[in-house]
Formats: structure tokens, C-alpha cells, sequence
């Protein structure tokens, strides 16, 4: 992420930020001068350039949130590097795990694990689909849509 470019004073900006609205190439969610000045001054203090903070910074349940893409280029810009070594993988009562179903046996679980490296440090983090039960987060929309 490269200087950021000074934007205009608020004149200036109301119509800078309508332009871009107006453009028809922003996200859905940006909708107004209120909304693109609120993700723009978000992504301001996170060090975003306008366009990027538009389409990094997204609604999620009325508050504004980081998208997976902008969560990555802030690890990487703070010096983290991070794979990820299971997406999703179904994983049986005898502890193995596949990215395909079994004809003989039901999965018990789903898990994605990401492992995060700094310097010669190594975390390894793992999200399982009742992990996402406990929080409440498997009847929401998305979820419910893109389970892996």
C-alpha cells in the first residue's frame, strides 16, 4: 500500500465522493456522500487509499467491518505471512479429515486452519463449524450460503 494521496477539503470532497458514487463502480453498499465519506475516513486511519477502503471496508449487520482481503493486507504490511493448510476439510469420528463426503461414514465437523508465520514464529489457528454454532453464526445469511 503505497502514500497515500491528500483528499480534497470538504467542498471539494462532497463532490469527489459523489463522482465516484455516481461512477456506478463503487460496492453496492456505498450508497451515499455519508456512507462513502464514513469508509473512507475508516480506511484513512487504517492507512487505505479511498478506492481500496471502498471495497475493503464492508457492512455487516449495520456496522462497518473488514473484509478478509483488507485483514490480509494489514497482516501482511505488519510483517506476517499466513497459508491456509485446511479449508473447510469434513472431519470423521476417527479424526481424519477430506475435502470430499464419505458413502460410509457422516462428517462430525468442518474446519478451516490457518497458519500464521513472523519472523521464525509459527501460530497455527483452526475454525470448525462448531466453533460457529456456539457463537450463533451458522443461521446468518452468508453462512448459510457459503457454509465451507
Amino acid at each position: 500500500m503505497g502514500e497515500l494521496v491528500k483528499l480534497p477539503e470538504t467542498q471539494d470532497l462532497k463532490g469527489y465522493l459523489q463522482i465516484l458514487i455516481d461512477s456506478k463502480k463503487l460496492p453496492a453498499h456505498v450508497k451515499s456522500i455519508e456512507d462513502a465519506f464514513t469508509i473512507v475516513q475508516m480506511g484513512k486511519e487504517l492507512g487505505f487509499a479511498p478506492l481500496m477502503a471502498m471495497h475493503y471496508i464492508i457492512p455487516i449487520q449495520g456496522r462497518l467491518s473488514l473484509s478478509a482481503k483488507a485483514i490480509g493486507a494489514l497482516l501482511r504490511r505488519g510483517g506476517i505471512e499466513f497459508i491456509t493448510s485446511e479449508d473447510g476439510v469434513l472431519v470423521f469420528q476417527d479424526g481424519t479429515v477430506s475435502n470430499l463426503p464419505r458413502t460410509d461414514e457422516k462428517p462430525i465437523d468442518r474446519r478451516t486452519t490457518i497458519i500464521f508465520y513472523r519472523d521464525k514464529k509459527e501460530e497455527i489457528c483452526s475454525f470448525t463449524w462448531k466453533d460457529a454454532e456456539k457463537q450463533g453464526l451458522t443461521t446468518k445469511d452468508n453462512w448459510i450460503r457459503m457454509p465451507k
